[in-house]
């Protein structure tokens, strides 16, 4: 019952951070009407009580004329570690809807004319003491850490662009369809040098350091994405790192990692970690 109650409560929050300005226009909408039918006598209370409703109207259409695209997928990795398998998951909500004010106001800016949000948390491992979590990042190249907005694009190989629409991919969603995910396209990897510390990050860049830093007998078994119709639930992440909440304000302008055997700056920013919880 406590664990239901508390994934409503997350179901409340990520849907409250995709409609609060919708919400809030709403609110607009009915003040001003109340200002209209009250003060229908008087011209100006009227004049200045329709801008605000016309702005108010204008963008609940533009919510309904371009709304959401939704899809969600378990990812699931599993690893062995002194001779012990162990396997965690992660279920994530990935919405897509296009942004054709922001393409204008932008000029036509690349990247505009979508909008990508991710509801979801890393998948976390305790390996010997030592945090591993895949993040919910990528790089953004081919045969590389793959990002878990675009993950199930790849993996399931759908096509680039409207991937909900796509009638085979209604099917795979309700037949909860998957596949094996190399491991070498698994999201971004991270440790901490110290648990307590988030400045203490570092990011495991490729396969052959995942024993370097965790040790000779670590090694990635498999990972397999699976279509869902569940949401993401209560997330369990602070529970392991308590600073996502306590310290939640350094994120985000990003945690700079220093170490002197990278040659480039690198940042974290909060949203690879956690993201669609207050």
């Amino acid at each position: 019952m406590i664990d239901a109650s508390k994934d409503s409560i997350a179901h409340f929050q990520m849907w409250w951070l995709l409609y609060w300005h919708a919400v809030l226009a709403v609110l607009v909408l009915c003040q001003t009407s109340y200002v209209i039918y009250r003060y229908a006598a008087y011209f100006w209370p009227c004049f200045f009580a329709l801008i605000p409703a016309v702005f108010a109207g204008a963008w609940l259409w533009y919510c309904a004329a371009y709304p959401w695209e939704t899809y969600r997928y378990t990812l699931t990795v599993n690893i062995e570690t002194d001779g012990k398998a162990v396997s965690n998951s992660s279920t994530y909500e990935v919405r897509k809807a296009k942004t054709p004010l922001m393409y204008a106001l932008s000029l036509g800016a690349p990247g505009s004319s979508y909008r990508t949000v991710v509801f979801g948390e890393a998948i976390y491992f305790d390996v010997n003491g030592k945090p591993l979590l895949f993040t919910m990042a990528g790089s953004g190249e081919q045969n590389a850490p793959t990002s878990v907005s675009v993950l199930a694009y790849k993996v399931l190989r759908f096509g680039p662009t409207k991937l909900v629409e796509l009638p085979p991919f209604k099917k795979a969603t309700a037949e909860k369809i998957g596949a094996a995910v190399p491991i070498g396209q698994l999201p971004r990897a991270i440790t901490f040098m110290d648990v307590d510390d988030p400045g203490s990050w570092r990011h495991i860049r490729r396969v052959v350091d995942y024993a370097d830093t965790l040790g000779p007998n670590f090694v990635i078994q498999s990972a397999h994405l699976q279509l869902t119709t569940e949401q993401p639930g209560w997330p369990e992440l602070p529970g392991h790192l308590p600073w996502l909440r306590s310290r939640a304000w350094i994120f985000p302008i990003g945690i700079r990692e220093t170490t002197s055997i990278v040659t480039r700056a690198d940042t974290l920013n909060k949203g690879a970690l956690i993201n669609g919880y207050f």
